[in-house]
């Protein structure tokens, strides 16, 4: 035991005594950290001077080495930090300031720098140059500037030559600069500024690979210096050096992958590579993160608009334009969007503001023109069209299309205008066929043909087309074919004379030959598909369906790549009732065509895959927004779902891309009625009627409906009496007779809607319908008929079995409510309208205590429902909780008379 004790305290006195032997002073630390600084060996320098520090931390001497060697390996913040604890330490300012103003520069902290340097004046003439320059441009570079900073007069040697450049380069005198830069001294003294102002002035003089090359001298220097990190990207990218640009902004965004400016210039890469789907999200973030900045607004909505996202570049262009002056490109990228989204009156302010109109002006008024023409604001629609013939007086297509616009408003001009747009381009095919048909509106038949003829001088083919739409349009289909003939003997591939000698068939009914033509056109032009449609109408025609299919299976053999003859394939089987073989053709199909989409909608409807299809229609609309089917279609689906608050919004949001679309306005009230907004309902049914006959057929219907969910019962059998008599069907006859019923005429609407039942080819559909109106009025052994009715297509209809359970209790079979009542719990436990039956139906065979249960938990969960309501204040009575009863009742609100009538009956017996 001594012996262990021996050897423990001689290993203890060894290790006392190595290290006693390793210990170095302070003095000796800072010795050996200027050694390594000597050699280039600059961490070992740091770590040597912590030893020294830690050895004697009150030695200022060795804080300002230290803030020094940081300084110089670009660690700005830990050179500030050990700069002031040295000047905290009482080293002398003029040793610490030179070196702690420019950390602070460094840092971008200029107020600070600036206020440090004015607080004291330094002894040393160099030290104070050196603390004046830099106090100087850090009060350049504050976001708050001092106005009355005089240049300072204590500059010397190269702080003053460097003072003055930047003094320059502020008052935007280059040339002066450029001169002052000349007479910089060719040493290491202030070498990252002397190579920094030199990159300012390349850069100003648009000597961007020169500017980058000085920028990256003093980031050499000052890895940290970020200021310049940002300068050098932006010159490198001015110089469509995007690989180098790109790393050097990589690198930044690895520090802060949200700087906005590093976002923004990461932006402007992709843009210039018109990379539009990459700018967009980097020029988003710029924006988002508060660069107010007009390149950024730019750059984000003219690469939304490019890549369709149609509300994102109205969004972001709207804030690039504010402030603009009116002839910048920002305004005409507006005008455009807005014409995209179908904005038009927006679209009409925004060009009516332009100013210093030139020729790439003159389509965009056109097509405003062209929108205000479809909207029926003719008389603006012209205005806009001189405009656009104003901005390029040479551009026939323009004067084309206002010729067209004067013709379709019986402007005796339009003649003179499309003739203008001949002599301006005589190959402009569409203005000679507008011509033609302008005399045939007035009735000048011989000139009609003398523009035929002139244009077949000019070109053969073309003008024999014309001739025979001429006859065509003389009700002549036999002379017209015989044009088309001609047309086709000198140009065999004349697609647009193929499609019209199949109408000239057509008309003939000559249904085979129009066939054998819709097939010469998928020869010679395999894509088109429209005569795939045409085809297919024409085999169907001549009931001989079938024949076309091995057709198109060939055509997609010969022609794999083309989408057509697929398409064509999916509509046949759709048309075909086999919808599942058209969505086996499009569904792997990435890019569809309109109709490819509209055809996979379809077929997933009918397939009864409402989610499916209304992925499609979202497709449909999405990638062709101007398509109404879509958004028509998209409604439809919202509607069959039972998404009626959904199917409103969808309507209300087509409706600014269709605002004269009379079927949407229709939906719309029609919806607004549906979801109980009865006063915008009626604002809209106002608008619409102010705009559309009175009378009409679809108006009357839904004017209907909303009288009746307003309660004006006799109007409501007033306006669906008419509209039944236009249209009778079950349909138009069931909201008629719930006016009739409210009219107190249930034996009539009881007729009515029995006779109609009777009618359908298949009535089980309408069960449910038959089965509410009478349990609604009461006719339970009805309604009891038609649950059952029900119950027999399907064993397992909840909806049916829980309602014939309320109907069975209301006639009195307790008993057998309740039996049904289990049965739908037993289905369905989680819906809390079926356990609100099962606790009625337990509460009327007087079992309180299941009733409690159900009846209890059925009212949590339903606390607007007035039935749960009522059924719970009966179990509350009949348990002796009078109080709140009475309490639940009174609270009760309800516009329902059967409503109402029960909870007056319910406290009466609480009196």
């Amino acid at each position: 035991m001594t012996t262990k004790k021996l050897t423990i305290t001689l290993v203890a006195a060894a290790i006392i005594s190595l290290t006693g032997c390793g210990q170095k002073s302070a003095e000796q630390y800072l010795e050996s950290a200027q050694q390594f600084q000597q050699q280039g060996d600059f961490k070992s320098a740091i770590i040597e001077l912590k030893n020294a520090i830690s050895a004697n931390p009150s030695n200022s001497e060795m804080r300002l080495k230290l803030g020094q060697i940081y300084l110089e390996q670009s660690n700005f913040t830990a050179a500030d930090k050990e700069l002031n604890k040295a000047l905290d330490l009482n080293a002398t300012a003029d040793d610490v300031l030179p070196f702690l103003v420019k950390t602070q520069y460094y840092l971008a902290d200029y107020e600070r720098a600036v206020s440090l340097a004015q607080s004291i004046q330094l002894s040393d003439e160099q030290a104070q140059s050196r603390v004046s320059f830099y106090s100087y441009i850090s009060n350049l570079r504050s976001p708050l500037p001092s106005t009355d900073y005089s240049f300072p007069q204590d500059l010397i040697g190269d702080d003053q030559i460097l003072g003055k450049i930047y003094q320059a380069l502020t008052n935007n005198e280059l040339e002066s600069a450029e001169q002052l830069s000349h007479s910089l001294e060719e040493n290491n003294y202030e070498l990252a500024q002397k190579n920094y102002v030199k990159g300012l002035i390349a850069s100003q003089q648009q000597k961007f690979s020169e500017a980058s090359q000085y920028y990256q001298k003093a980031l050499k220097i000052y890895p940290s210096w970020h200021q310049v990190s940002f300068q050098l990207a932006d010159a490198q990218i001015r110089d469509k050096d995007y690989n180098a640009a790109s790393s050097v902004i990589d690198r930044l965004l690895t520090l802060n992958k949200e700087n906005p400016y590093a976002n923004l210039l990461k932006a402007r890469i992709y843009f210039e590579q018109q990379d539009y789907a990459k700018a967009l999200p980097h020029a988003e973030k710029a924006v988002q993160n508060g660069l107010n900045s007009k390149m950024a607004q730019l750059i984000a909505g003219s690469s939304a608009l490019k890549e369709k996202k149609l509300e994102l570049a109205y969004k972001y262009l709207t804030q690039a334009a504010q402030g603009m002056s009116k002839d910048n490109l920002v305004y005409r990228l507006l005008a455009q969007t807005q014409l995209l989204l179908g904005y038009t009156e927006e679209a009409q302010n925004t060009l009516s503001q332009l100013e210093g109109l030139s020729k790439i002006d003159a389509d965009l008024f056109s097509s405003t023109g062209i929108k205000l023409a479809l909207k029926g604001d003719v008389d603006e629609a012209k205005t806009f069209f001189e405009k656009a013939n104003q901005a390029d007086s040479s551009n026939a297509a323009n004067l084309l299309k206002e010729g067209m616009l004067k013709l379709a408003t019986d402007d005796a001009s339009a003649i003179t205008t499309v003739e203008k747009a001949i002599q301006q381009d005589d190959e402009l095919k569409q203005a000679w066929m507008v011509l033609a048909r302008a005399y045939l509106k007035q009735g000048k038949n011989a000139e009609a043909f003398k523009v035929a003829n002139d244009w077949q001088q000019k070109s053969p083919a073309d003008g024999l087309t014309l001739k025979g739409v001429i006859y065509q349009e003389l009700n002549q289909p036999q002379k017209a074919a015989e044009a088309f003939k001609q047309a086709l003997e000198i140009e065999p591939t004349h697609v647009g004379a193929y499609f019209l000698l199949l109408r000239a068939y057509q008309q003939l009914n000559e249904l085979d030959r129009a066939i054998e033509v819709g097939r010469d056109i998928i020869t010679i032009s395999p894509d088109e598909m429209r005569a795939y449609v045409l085809l297919l109408q024409l085999f169907e025609q001549s009931h001989k369906l079938k024949e076309i299919k091995p057709i198109l299976e060939q055509k997609i053999t010969e022609e794999p790549d083309l989408l057509s003859p697929k398409v064509a394939l999916a509509l046949y089987y759709r048309s075909s009732s086999k919808p599942q073989e058209a969505i086996s053709i499009l569904e792997p199909i990435t890019e569809l065509n309109s109709l490819g989409l509209i055809i996979l909608g379809d077929s997933n409807l009918q397939a009864k895959d409402l989610v499916k299809a209304s992925a499609a229609y979202n497709r449909l609309r999405d990638k062709f927004p101007n398509d109404s089917r879509g958004w028509l279609r998209g409604i439809g689906v919202l509607e069959l779902q039972g998404n009626t608050q959904q199917a409103l919004e969808l309507t209300e949001k087509a409706l600014k891309k269709f605002p004269n679309s009379q079927s949407l306005k229709l939906l719309q009230i029609n919806y607004q009625t549906q979801t109980g907004q009865l006063e915008k309902a009626n604002h809209s049914l106002t608008l619409l009627k102010n705009t559309q006959n009175a009378e009409n057929d679809t108006l009357l219907k839904y004017e209907g409906e909303l009288a009746l969910a307003n309660k004006n019962f006799k109007q409501a059998q007033n306006l669906l009496e008419k509209f039944y008599e236009r249209y009778p069907s079950f349909i138009s006859a069931v909201p008629l007779a719930r006016a009739m019923q409210s009219n107190n005429q249930f034996e009539k609407a009881s007729k009515l809607l029995e006779d109609e039942y009777a009618k359908l080819d298949d009535p089980n559909k309408h069960n449910h319908t038959m089965a509410e109106f009478f349990s609604f009025n009461g006719a339970y052994e009805k309604a009891a008929l038609y649950y059952q009715n029900a119950l027999k297509l399907n064993p397992q209809d909840i909806a049916a079995i829980n309602n014939l359970a309320i109907v069975e209790i209301s006639r009195g079979n307790s008993l057998k409510g309740l039996e049904l009542a289990k049965q739908a719990y037993s289905l369905s436990p989680s819906i809390p309208q079926i356990e609100d039956t099962l606790g009625f139906a337990y509460l009327r065979n007087e079992q309180l205590e299941q009733a409690n249960t159900h009846l209890t938990n059925a009212t949590k969960l339903l606390p607007n429902d007035n039935d749960a309501k009522l059924h719970y204040a009966e179990l509350l009575i009949l348990t002796d909780k009078h109080s709140q009863a009475r309490k639940l009742l009174e609270n009760l609100t309800s516009e329902s008379a059967k409503i109402i009538s029960r909870k007056e009956e319910l406290l009466n017996k609480l009196q």
